[in-house]
């Protein structure tokens, strides 16, 4: 599971490089929505994973991008608990050393919205931006919606008319309970050798949407086929946690403001409206 963190190093490192130095090298950036909740961060996460897999150009570097503030992270205090068990396989709630060792290996693997200068993406060869678990760019990231290709997203379209043209690949499904649901629908296909670790970073994020499927007014028949798909697939493997405990522990560690300050906790779960700043 560590080899995911050293794979996301490797590629953070990738694309420093190519920021520093102005090489013109090919880049996607996989982008959350700027609530960067687990759902948001999973997504941006397996995806970028699975396109870096996928690519053709085997020079191509492609990011997943945490859109928030990297000062900002801690305050999301499931994803840091989600991703320190899964990619570098600490359960348990850890003693304040361990918590504090984990957290600078994450953030030290992880890309976040301040760690871009986007006023050098002119020198790429080319750019092409994902966006996960959202379908529309507020205001302070507009300038990137002519890098746009693809969208995957569960949330509703507002506004009239739809703002992407044919040539962005979409996937909007509304009403899911999950984006990872959709994404596990598109990997079962694209991608089913996919590891188990980030097939339990699927997991996590829809059983934590859907309160582990229980939740009527959010659970769909696509996030019931996408949790039975991957526990029928991998909850054989040694350390896959059942339905019921995942959630439990998601939760916990969703309250869990011990660590937080009083202004992190104010931005907690924090999301933007479109046409806001």
């Amino acid at each position: 599971m560590a080899a995911l963190v050293a794979e996301l190093t490797a590629v953070k490192n990738c694309l420093q490089r190519a920021l520093q130095k102005g090489v013109r090298e090919s880049v996607v950036l996989v982008f959350g929505n700027e609530s960067c909740d687990l759902d948001s961060a999973c997504c941006s996460i397996v995806y970028a994973l699975f396109a870096q897999q996928k690519r053709e150009n085997k020079d191509e570097i492609v990011a997943p991008v945490l859109n928030l503030k990297r000062e900002q992270f801690l305050s999301r205090t499931e994803v840091l608990f989600w991703l320190d068990r899964v990619l570098l396989n600490n359960s348990g709630r850890s003693s304040s050393a361990v918590y504090d060792e984990a957290c600078a290996r994450l953030l030290d693997s992880l890309i976040f919205i301040d760690d871009i200068d986007f006023g050098q993406i002119d020198t790429f060869r080319q750019l092409k931006v994902k966006m996960m678990d959202h379908n529309r760019l507020i205001d302070a990231q507009k300038f990137l919606e002519p890098y746009v290709d693809e969208i995957i997203d569960h949330h509703e379209v507002s506004g009239s008319a739809h703002p992407w043209s044919n040539a962005v690949r979409t996937e909007i499904v509304h009403p899911v309970g999950s984006c990872a649901s959709l994404i596990t629908r598109r990997l079962r296909d694209e991608w089913p050798s996919m590891p188990s670790s980030v097939a339990l970073l699927l997991y996590g994020a829809i059983v934590l949407d859907t309160s582990a499927l229980l939740n009527s007014n959010k659970t769909t028949d696509i996030d019931v086929s996408a949790v039975e798909y991957l526990e029928s697939k991998y909850s054989g493997v040694e350390g896959w946690p059942g339905r019921s405990y995942t959630d439990a522990m998601l939760i916990e560690a969703k309250m869990d403001v011990s660590r937080m300050s009083a202004f992190d906790i104010f931005g907690k779960d924090f999301k933007s409206v479109p046409g806001s700043q």
